[in-house]
């Protein structure tokens, strides 16, 4: 019997391509995009409850942030894929937001298919949604909206404005994060800036994070080689090759007919190394960073020489440690010049519970750059890898905010602002778009719903009341997770703000994202190449 013939897109694309197609391709997207934002909405701010995922490697990883929850998770939906893709951005531009990215741009692809179903059209939607974005984007550049600016860089100051992005990570634990934030950033600022690369991390397991503490310098977690554990102006040789003898690319033969001349053989190879560490000594280097493996003869002269010697496992590590000196990392064992030289104002041994490090530092009088280093310790490896996240999202928003710094008023008030002035603006619009700008405002009110439903609230209620105030002109009102019995709260009053420009790229982001989505009325995947299982 002859094959029945193909119709559609079965007769141009390769047996087993899928498709959807029309209203079922849309509200396909919509129902995977709010699918995702569901799974990350219980993390959302500091009473969020932690996610605990395994990756494809068998990794586990306990946290609330959703950037790692979402990199590790192996999503395969093209539309979930591009709110990751937007939350992802948030988190590399802005350091924070990427949950309330999520969670937004979800919840505006769920209003979207609740009018779809009551007879809008997507361009209707999508019209509305776009004039919703332009509107609180100009009243978020607006003097109401501005809650206090950014000016002192002090450790106080840095610590109580960082707080609601550690504790959105952290949640109590804040209270000891934000304090070693605000203390890095005020020790390596210079006048009122500073780079987030002047802010390193060293994690040392064990302990507990009360034994925290940030050091002025570069922090290695290795030790001399040599007897020599403290010096004063340091001038640093790196090399990224074994410190020893350069082994031939061919083999070589030695005849040696004598005991003279095998005598003679191994003066000369002491010899050779003695003259190859007093010509890098004479270069005026006095400690050498090394990423290869170090020669006992090597290492004798050394000793003689008084040169500290370290060796670093790590290829990146030592990068990272010849950029924070100011070396050029060296591939042959030759005496560096002056500007191939890295310096330290100091160099000296420190422990840290069990833990002993060097480390090298340079005097707040120094010319060079200022570097410090946050020393973290925590009896897990999960809570040490998420204190690690938490401080680098609070560096980068203070980085953020030296450049941009104006404030917003958090915990959910500059969103219920910019969903009382939205629905100010549907009440004023004639087409159809009015019932989309009137459902992104609903989609804003989703954060401090959120906010309300991990705190234990009655977030119906607090809604509602915080809608009054906004009625009331108390544009700062907020949710207090902090009381259940008074719910409300005046967050500028209180100090708990957000940068305006993190605010302005995550709904920004989400909202171009949502109406991307909306965007696609056909999705077609090809079938998936094969391979070979999977190992395990």
């Amino acid at each position: 019997m002859p094959a029945l013939p193909k119709v559609g897109l079965a007769q141009l694309a390769k047996e087993g391509t899928r498709q959807m197609a029309g209203e079922e391709g849309v509200m396909g997207n919509i129902g995977a995009c709010h699918e995702l934002s569901k799974l990350v909405r219980s993390s959302l701010g500091p009473k969020g409850m932690n996610k605990l995922v395994v990756n494809h490697l068998g990794k586990s990883f306990l946290t609330k942030d959703s950037a790692t929850i979402i990199q590790e998770l192996e999503l395969e939906h093209p539309a979930a894929k591009l709110i990751v893709m937007a939350a992802q951005d948030q988190a590399v531009e802005m350091g924070d937001g990427a949950t309330s990215s999520i969670v937004f741009a979800g919840e505006l692809l769920n209003q979207a298919g609740d009018l779809l179903n009551q007879g809008l059209t997507v361009q209707d939607i999508r019209r509305g949604f776009e004039l919703a974005t332009t509107h609180i984007l100009k009243e978020l550049e607006s003097d109401v909206a501005i809650a206090d600016n950014f000016t002192d860089i002090t450790k106080e100051n840095v610590a109580r404005l960082v707080d609601p992005v550690v504790s959105s990570k952290l949640g109590d634990l804040s209270m000891v994060v934000s304090p070693l934030i605000g203390e890095a950033v005020e020790t390596v600022a210079r006048n009122g800036k500073f780079t987030p690369n002047s802010i390193q991390v060293a994690k040392l397991m064990g302990g507990n994070l009360s034994m925290s503490a940030v050091v002025r310098g570069v922090v290695m977690q290795q030790v001399s080689r040599t007897t020599v554990t403290e010096l004063k102006d340091a001038n640093i040789a790196v090399y990224a090759c074994p410190l020893d003898y350069e082994e031939m690319e061919t083999k070589g033969t030695v005849v040696l007919e004598t005991a003279e001349d095998l005598k003679n053989y191994s003066n000369k190879e002491e010899s050779h190394m003695e003259k190859l560490i007093q010509d890098i000594v004479d270069a005026g280097v006095n400690t050498i960073v090394v990423n290869g493996s170090i020669g006992d003869l090597a290492l004798h002269y050394c000793e003689m020489k008084g040169l500290m010697v370290i060796r670093i496992h790590s290829k990146f590590e030592l990068r990272r440690i010849a950029s924070s000196v100011g070396a050029s990392v060296l591939v042959n064992l030759l005496p560096p010049s002056t500007k191939q030289m890295g310096h330290s104002d100091e160099i000296y041994t420190k422990e840290f519970g069990d833990v002993t490090v060097t480390i090298a530092r340079n005097n707040l009088s120094s010319t060079s750059s200022g570097i410090a280093t946050v020393v973290l310790r925590a009896a897990t490896k999960n809570l040490i890898e998420d204190v690690d996240r938490a401080v680098a999202n609070g560096v980068n928003t203070t980085y953020h905010m030296t450049k941009d710094p104006v404030l917003v008023a958090g915990g959910g008030a500059i969103e219920m602002f910019l969903a009382h002035s939205l629905l100010r603006l549907a009440d004023n619009t004639a087409d159809l778009s009015q019932y989309a700008i009137r459902a992104y405002a609903v989609a804003l009110q989703q954060i401090p719903r959120v906010l309300a439903e991990t705190g234990g609230m009655d977030a119906t209620t607090v809604i509602a009341n915080l809608m009054v105030a906004q009625e009331e002109g108390k544009t700062t009102m907020g949710v207090n997770i902090s009381d259940m019995r008074d719910p409300l709260l005046d967050m500028k009053a209180a100090g708990v703000l957000d940068h305006r420009g993190t605010k302005y790229h995550m709904l920004q982001g989400a909202a171009q994202a949502a109406v991307t989505v909306l965007s696609v009325d056909h999705l077609i995947m090809s079938k998936q190449a094969g391979g070979p299982a999977p190992r395990g």
